[in-house]
């Protein structure tokens, strides 16, 4: 548990208490103290624009190099494998093209971060674009932000890496 949550969760009924306030005050003072405090401390997203699956366009700030999830899954992540004489989990970025049009562009990459049982996802991240070697990775779920390099288009979701074997993720970006 974070150290703010449990720190408020002892000193607001602590004060309260000491004020002479009733139960349900304290009770939603406490609810209130501890919903700020989640709200403060989820990740803020940086840059970008996605378009809405309703009628109307959504700006949503993506920033691909931090582990934060977007507020939906964005463009479309295939994966396929091949073996490897190795035997390692490698991966790498072998495709990215554009949703809407299927042009491909000549550069992108991707940051896979990876998501523990619980959902939540590691700030250590393991990169791959169109351009670099294949990367040696664990495999099991993780989380993909993809985009351009010009960062215009992005993909986002979740994708599983399969062991012992290349994984050749291929994204189209929106």
């Amino acid at each position: 548990m974070n150290i703010k949550l449990k720190l408020a969760s002892i000193a607001i009924p602590a004060c309260l208490a000491m004020a002479g306030c009733n139960s349900a005050n304290i009770q939603s003072a406490v609810q209130s103290a501890a919903n700020g405090i989640i709200q403060s401390t989820l990740p803020q997203p940086l840059s970008g624009r996605t378009s809405s699956t309703g009628y109307s366009i959504a700006n949503e700030r993506i920033d691909p190099f931090k582990a934060t999830r977007t507020s939906r899954d964005i463009g479309n992540i295939s994966l396929r494998t091949e073996k490897n004489p190795q035997g390692l989990t490698l991966v790498k970025l072998v495709s990215v093209s554009q949703l809407s049009s299927g042009g491909e562009f000549e550069s992108g990459f991707a940051n896979l971060f990876p998501v523990s049982p619980e959902g939540w996802l590691s700030e250590k991240k393991t990169y791959t674009s169109k351009k670099t070697r294949p990367a040696a990775i664990n495999g099991g779920l993780y989380y993909l932000k993809g985009t351009d390099h010009g960062q215009d288009f992005y993909a986002s979701g979740e994708i599983t890496i399969k062991t012992g074997v290349t994984n050749l993720i291929s994204i189209s970006i929106e």
